[in-house]
């Protein structure tokens, strides 16, 4: 998914940088790392369905915003959203 989304971004003449570091879990940190602003960094929230909890859904938003769930839930038409369980974060899923 990395690779595909930074051909895109260069595909489209995106200014872009690209730095490796630890996996942190904390806007801050990983902001404190990168020498940027907190809102500069994109954080992603896999959630799923409270109807379906095989229906997943990858919230992407900046570092320094709280994901509305209420908001998410009408924006994909279903009822209510929860955070995804650790075990469905690392299962491998099918990106289309």
């Amino acid at each position: 998914m990395f690779e595909k989304l930074k051909s895109l971004l260069i595909t489209n003449n995106a200014r872009l940088k690209e730095i490796h570091h630890a996996s942190e879990g904390n806007s801050e940190k990983v902001a404190a790392v990168r020498g940027t602003e907190v809102g500069q960094g994109a954080k992603a929230i896999l959630c799923r369905t409270k109807e379906d909890e095989n229906i997943l859904v990858l919230a992407v938003l900046p570092g320094d915003r709280k994901l509305d769930f209420k908001k998410l839930a009408q924006a994909i038409s279903c009822k209510k959203i929860t955070l995804a369980a650790p075990a469905k974060v690392n299962q491998n899923w099918l990106v289309m």
